[in-house]
């Protein structure tokens, strides 16, 4: 009786242990995870991608323009098109060789491609030099053309709100004054009332700014 219970468990154990790989035995970490070793090292260069573009020392590959744009088409393309539009982004039509004329689409891929964040993880992806020539082209491209006409952007004129007015005359000089005697009510945007694009300086505030340093100057 004892031998035909124990021949199953016996014959279970051995189909358990003869269904394990040879080789290394997978490893199991503090919290119960499975860790898996690696079948085979990774190269140095699958290395570097994955760390990001910064960690390549490496040259670049030498290619045009116009070979970097079929590299995009073959391994980005796959799902930044205008069906998928991963990431709300789409490369459908752009080209490495016009970058300029989407300069904004260039700076966003310059950015994940230097991470190593694209291609992503388990999708197929050029080696690190031609990741890297990709990048030195585009950045090259959308540099040049600024240079050509810089445009540093409009810096709006700031001035003090009621609060900030009042701090400034206090630290100066040592006086508790209510602003709210000359200055009229700060305009808020987003609830905010210090936001320099939102607090236009107009020829009357101007000549209310000069009335309270008038009066407290006395």
């Amino acid at each position: 009786m004892k031998t035909l219970v124990t021949a199953p468990v016996v014959l279970g154990t051995l189909m358990v242990l003869a269904g394990q790989p040879t080789g290394t035995v997978p490893s199991v970490g503090a919290k119960g995870d499975l860790l898996v070793a690696p079948s085979a090292p990774l190269s140095a260069d699958a290395s570097h991608v994955t760390l990001g573009l910064d960690t390549y020392t490496g040259e670049a590959a030498d290619l045009t323009p116009e070979e970097l744009t079929a590299v995009v088409r073959q391994y980005c393309q796959v799902c930044h098109n205008e069906v998928m539009l991963t990431g709300n982004l789409s490369l459908q039509d752009f080209a490495v060789e016009t970058v300029t004329e989407s300069a904004e689409t260039g700076e966003r891929m310059i950015r994940k491609l230097r991470a190593g964040m694209m291609p992503p993880p388990g999708m197929p992806r050029p080696g690190p030099d031609t990741l890297l020539a990709l990048v030195e082209t585009l950045e090259n491209q959308i540099d040049a053309e600024y240079d050509l006409a810089p445009n540093p952007g409009i810096r709006t004129f700031p001035r003090l709100n009621r609060p900030e007015y009042e701090s400034m005359i206090y630290d100066l000089l040592a006086l508790e004054v209510d602003a709210g005697d000359w200055l009229p009510l700060d305009t808020k945007s987003e609830n905010f009332d210090n936001i320099a694009d939102a607090q236009a300086l107009s020829p009357t505030l101007l000549e209310a700014y000069l009335n309270a340093a008038r009066e407290i100057s006395r």
